[in-house]
């Protein structure tokens, strides 16, 4: 072969791997599009995430932070799924540093809940409060949900028609106006595209509207709760006003190159929990695994039921419980609570202050 015809030969294998390089190269909207259609895909994964804030309540300085673990099963149906979490919220304020841990586990019917971590002094809860902190730690109490599951267990062709038309109006939304490619990183040794995307909020405002109206409209039609339809109703106005108050929506993303899974999220959220508080601006981080993997969910052994777990407590603390108002009325609990020896006015409304009476 003479040196002109290998030249031309190898100048043609260039070109045509050049050509197929840049076949295959995804943009970062192809890519933000293939992920939104693989995390909607996804059977199970496992999620840990923290958020952390500084605030002002009444002039004092305020410092939380939370964490949480858990895995999820059931991600791609409508009612049947569920999840093990472990979580743990940290509050100081005034010189006080004060730890609680929350474990979660949702299996069937049937939701799980314990007290992990307590602090073990709270100076503003003593007497009877203490005594039932420490009875309550470690006690696994179990919560039957099947009358709030039943409530969005209708029919599965009806179900499947109101996910399908979300998730159309979700693909085919475009909800940023701005996106920066960032250096390529590695998540748990898995190459990924990085991004930094802003958040267009009249974009957004207009999907959430339209998923609210797909929502009502479906739940006139398939004769849904009248109080849930009215209070959809009255979501529809307060959308807008909501992310007024909100900041600009900036998130960082990570995406897997291989199967464009989210592999993690930060972002910063602004909220305004009430008008004694400054507006807070949480830093929030998600990282996302072990996509489509089985996930084991192991019921507790011990748990107690809510009238044998009140009992208990009753019984640790000498027989009486404190008076409580509960916000809203007895027949209004998505759980069996009956035969608990709960004080008559547990279930009282807040007096006029709002506060509730302890």
């Amino acid at each position: 072969m003479n040196k002109k015809k290998f030249t031309l030969i190898a100048g043609v294998l260039i070109l045509a791997v050049l050509i197929a390089a840049a076949g295959c190269a995804v943009s970062p909207q192809q890519a933000i599009n293939k992920t939104k259609k693989a995390m909607l895909d996804i059977e199970s994964m496992h999620m840990n995430g923290k958020a952390s804030t500084t605030t002002k309540y009444k002039g004092q300085d305020i410092n939380a932070g939370l964490t949480f673990d858990g895995d999820f099963t059931g991600l791609n149906t409508m009612d049947k799924g569920n999840f093990s979490m472990e979580n743990e919220l940290t509050i100081g304020m005034g010189g006080i540093s004060l730890l609680f841990g929350i474990d979660m586990r949702m299996i069937g019917d049937t939701l799980y809940i314990q007290a992990s971590k307590l602090p073990g002094a709270i100076p503003f809860l003593k007497g009877k409060f203490a005594e039932i902190m420490t009875a309550i730690q470690g006690k696994w109490l179990k919560l039957d949900m099947t009358s709030l599951r039943q409530q969005s267990k209708m029919d599965e062709k009806a179900l499947a028609d109101l996910k399908s038309r979300i998730t159309d109006e979700y693909m085919k939304s475009t909800l940023y106006n701005d996106i920066k490619v960032l250096e390529k990183e590695k998540i748990d040794d898995a190459p990924c595209y990085h991004y930094m995307v802003t958040i267009d909020k009249g974009k957004l405002s207009s999907f959430l509207e339209k998923v609210n109206n797909i929502k009502i409209e479906w739940m006139k039609k398939n004769s849904g709760d009248p109080e849930e339809i009215e209070k959809l109703e009255e979501d529809a106005d307060k959308i807008k006003n909501r992310l007024t108050k909100t900041g600009d929506i900036v998130m960082e993303l990570w995406i897997d190159e291989k199967d464009f899974y989210l592999r993690k999220l930060k972002t910063v959220i602004t909220l305004a929990p009430s008008p004694a508080m400054e507006p807070m601006k949480v830093p929030v981080e998600l990282t996302f695994a072990n996509f489509n993997k089985p996930v084991t969910l192991v019921e507790p052994g011990d748990a107690k039921t809510l009238p044998e777990f009140i009992a208990d407590v009753v019984k640790a603390t000498g027989g009486k419980m404190p008076s409580i108002h509960f916000p809203f009325p007895k027949d209004k609990m998505p759980f069996d609570i009956d035969n608990a020896p709960i004080p008559d006015n547990f279930f009282q409304a807040p007096d006029k202050q709002g506060q509730t009476a302890l």
